[in-house]
């Protein structure tokens, strides 16, 4: 299969694709949390984990980090849990709102590791100096915005993210960004799962 080139301007992030249900239910949840306090949803297609975010990758480096990509992107899929409501920088004054995530296994963190070091030998990008906090964001605020206690309840069932890509954000006037996928791999199911595997358009 034939590599998309990368574009002069572009913006890179590796993230993990949530399933239909578990990015329609999240999307519903923010679009209430934004019209109460005047944020901006994030757009149901848009939601993510985000694993690593690369930022500008010059184009000639395109097909290391693809290629790196391709062998990190290996494993089984995390299986994943609500935790409860997150806020960044604080709750207090928060400019995005979400919710937080646990694995049940080790899954994400192996993962996650493999990704930031792939990302480090093809695209020269260290690894963050901070462990992985693994969060959907749900609404993006203009100003910081004082977030109450979420009374939403977090006991659901686990769910797989068996979808991971490499995404590219292209920034558009006026409205949310539209991410372009430029490699998808399919992680395995975990032993023991009993959810359908889910199905994903090849772009969101």
């Amino acid at each position: 299969m034939s590599a998309t080139p990368l574009r002069p301007d572009n913006r890179l992030f590796v993230a993990l694709d949530l399933p239909p249900a578990e990015r329609r239910a999240l999307a519903e949840r923010g679009a209430r949390l934004a019209s109460e306090l005047g944020g901006r949803p994030v757009p149901e297609a848009n939601l993510h984990l985000t694993l690593a975010f690369l930022g500008r990758v010059p184009p000639d480096r395109g097909p290391d980090l693809l290629a790196a990509l391709r062998e990190a992107l290996v494993g089984p899929a995390p299986r994943l849990e609500l935790v409860g409501p997150i806020a960044f920088p604080r709750p207090a004054r928060a400019t995005v709102a979400g919710v937080e995530l646990r694995d049940r296994t080790d899954a994400l963190a192996t993962l996650h590791r493999g990704v930031e070091e792939a990302v480090r030998r093809a695209a020269g990008i260290p690894p963050e100096d901070r462990p992985l906090r693994a969060h959907v964001t749900l609404v993006r605020f203009r100003r910081p915005t004082r977030i109450a206690p979420d009374a939403s309840d977090d006991r659901e069932r686990a769910f797989d993210c068996s979808r991971c890509a490499l995404y590219d954000s292209h920034q558009v006037t006026g409205g949310p960004p539209r991410y372009q996928a430029l490699l998808v791999a399919t992680l395995e199911a975990p032993s023991g799962a009993r959810d359908e595997p889910s199905s994903e358009d090849p772009d969101p």
